[in-house]
């Protein structure tokens, strides 16, 4: 469970910094198509965790379809402009810290009581 409150708060603090850059850069367009991907990832790991049996195996069963969805993102970028946009890479790259020390937290002592405390 601590996993689970510890990853969730992450992803929001991450949908909450795409929407503050989003504002921030809002004419520029190119940057938006990557974002708005990458928002998808804020939607889709409190639904995949909440499918029948998947509770067992987290974070395995939201990091694996999140990779998938992230590689489909970026051959997406390859094939359209023959490159990886920077807002991918940046996004990419701040999910798997955010999830890695979500991990982290999620099964220290600290998660643990953290989540009680919550209770």
């Amino acid at each position: 469970m601590a996993l689970i409150v510890t990853g969730d708060t992450g992803l929001m603090l991450i949908f909450a910094l795409f929407v503050v850059t989003a504002i921030y850069l809002r004419r520029r367009t190119d940057v938006h198509r990557p974002a708005d991907a990458a928002c998808v990832d804020r939607h889709c790991s409190p639904a995949i965790v909440r499918l029948p049996g998947a509770e067992a195996l987290v974070p395995i069963s939201v990091i694996v379809p999140q990779l998938a969805l992230f590689a489909a993102l970026i051959a997406y970028d390859i094939v359209s402009r023959r490159r990886v946009h920077p807002v991918t890479v940046w996004g990419v790259a701040l999910y798997l810290v955010v999830v890695g020390t979500a991990t982290l937290a999620g099964f220290s002592e600290f998660g643990q009581a953290f989540v009680k405390a919550l209770a």
